[in-house]
């Protein structure tokens, strides 16, 4: 987010916070004076690791005082993997049964595409990079060209799971598939 100063006050502080109920995740503060005449870019992060929270997370503002201006609060959630499909089969990662797995499905291209995932259930929870006005719980879905989808894969048990294009969209005769590994 940015944090402000209007130029014909002084600067009061201000506290940025997250929760998860009423549990403090992460914070950051400006003391008076910290931020004159502008913007300054405030940016808090926050790994769950192993137990992540079971709340709604909410982002808290808090001027110290005066007039503080808040912009372009944004909330990201996000796992550090990129897996790029490709022709041809390829394991996409592994993961442990029970454990959350966070896929990205984008097509680049001009066909409409139908990503499918054999033996499992993924739930759509974004669109073209927002939040899904309706999360839904499907094993495959219409993937139109240009258009990006945010699903969450949380594998039951040990196996591989195919994920390929239901339409078979073909590139030299292989197709578009991968795998999802998930070991024991």
């Amino acid at each position: 987010m940015d944090v402000g100063d209007r130029i014909d006050t002084g600067f009061p502080g201000y506290t940025v916070s997250l929760y998860s109920g009423a549990t403090l995740l992460a914070q950051s503060a400006g003391a008076a004076g910290s931020v004159t005449n502008g913007w300054t870019t405030v940016t808090l992060t926050y790994s769950a690791g192993a137990t992540p929270p079971t709340d709604p997370i909410e982002v808290r503002l808090a001027s110290a005082g005066g007039q503080t201006e808040f912009d372009n609060v944004r909330l990201f959630a996000s796992q550090a993997t990129t897996l790029p499909v490709v022709a041809g089969s390829a394991d996409l990662l592994t993961a442990a049964p029970g454990e959350r797995v966070l896929l990205r499905l984008v097509n680049a291209g001009l066909q409409n595409r139908a990503p499918q995932l054999l033996g499992g259930y993924f739930e759509i929870i974004g669109e073209d990079g927002h939040a899904a006005p309706v999360r839904r719980t499907q094993y495959n879905t219409l993937l139109p060209a240009g258009k990006s989808l945010d699903v969450i894969f949380t594998p039951t048990g040990a196996g591989a799971y195919p994920l390929y294009d239901r339409r078979l969209g073909l590139d030299n005769g292989t197709g578009q598939l991968g795998r999802i590994v998930v070991n024991p």
